[in-house]
């Protein structure tokens, strides 16, 4: 029911960009552009930069090659700094994604360990990753006592203590979450 659910859900999507752009897409028509970033972002961590500093990079470099391929890109109009160009039209955005995935998978292939670090930092990131360091140091304080608490449920679980631990897990929960 959920599958066909989804189904039903994209399904507008899709047939909308297979009509526009010629191309049968499920339903992300940007992912060349996180693909990209992601590379971007994992290939040169080790450069010094901040994360926001990395995306920024990598939005100059998606841009360049949007323009060494002639394809016109305007910066996408978000509410406080645009970090990545849209296409003008749908068959621009459809190739323009598909060159930029193929940028990434191409680097990634390449690079293995990239995409392992890749892999890596966006489950650290999901979790603990803010834009500025205070965000960051915010969120391993909330985060990393509910991860832990989480943690020692499931082991208490294991330990066949299962009628207790959800009871635990749920009161570390608590009490983690207002300690800020």
């Amino acid at each position: 029911a959920f599958f066909v659910g989804t189904i039903l859900a994209v399904s507008p999507w899709s047939v909308r960009n297979h009509v526009i752009a010629g191309t049968p897409t499920f339903s992300e028509t940007v992912m060349g552009i996180s693909a990209h970033a992601g590379y971007y972002v994992a290939s040169h961590s080790d450069s010094g930069l901040s994360y926001s500093d990395l995306i920024d990079e990598g939005w100059k470099q998606q841009r360049d090659i949007a323009r060494a391929h002639g394809l016109d890109t305007v910066p996408a109009p978000l509410p406080n700094d645009a970090r990545y160009d849209l296409a003008r039209t749908p068959g621009d955005e459809v190739a323009y994604n598909l060159i930029l995935a193929k940028e990434a998978w191409t680097g990634y292939r390449r690079h293995p360990l990239v995409f392992v670090r890749h892999c890596l930092m966006n489950v650290l990131r999901f979790w603990f990753q803010g834009f500025l360091s205070d965000e960051t140091l915010g969120l391993v304080l909330t985060q990393g006592p509910v991860l832990l608490a989480a943690g020692m449920g499931i082991w208490l679980m294991r330990r066949k203590m299962a009628l207790i631990a959800p009871y635990l897990l749920i009161a570390l929960a608590i009490w983690s979450v207002h300690i800020p």
